[in-house]
């Protein structure tokens, strides 16, 4: 299992985006690359938030998942060998602060909880004044 956000190994970075603007939407792939098939399970760990502003965000502000492909939440979603889930993160900055987040991918052999394996993608981006 691998998880791509389009930068290799640095965070998905929105860069720096004009307050009440939002970035274009932005992908994270996560892809079986083994001969298994696996329950995974996607959710936020740290974040959405704005590093000043705390955790709490006007709604549709900050660092944002698009419908979630894979929600935390049973039953898992099974991805087969070979099969790529796309997360679609939006960003839309409410005020000049840095904002970030980390998406964490829960993975485990089908109907097992027993083996389960973790991997995260970091997302930060800046908002700008106008």
């Amino acid at each position: 299992m691998k998880i791509y956000n389009g930068d290799g190994d640095k965070p998905l970075d929105f860069g720096k985006v004009p307050v009440g603007q939002a970035a274009p939407p932005r992908q994270v792939r996560i892809v079986n690359s083994t001969r298994n098939s696996f329950d995974v399970r996607v959710r936020w760990v740290y974040g959405p938030r704005s590093q000043r502003a705390g955790l709490i965000l006007p709604a549709g502000a900050g660092i944002r998942m698009g419908a979630n492909p894979a929600p935390f939440a049973n039953p898992a979603k099974k991805i087969l060998p070979g099969q790529t889930i796309t997360v679609p993160v939006n960003f839309k900055p409410h005020q000049v602060d840095k904002y970030e987040a980390t998406l964490e991918v829960q993975y485990d052999p089908p109907g097992t909880r027993t083996q389960t394996k973790l991997m995260y993608t970091f997302i930060i981006g800046e908002g700008t004044g106008g």
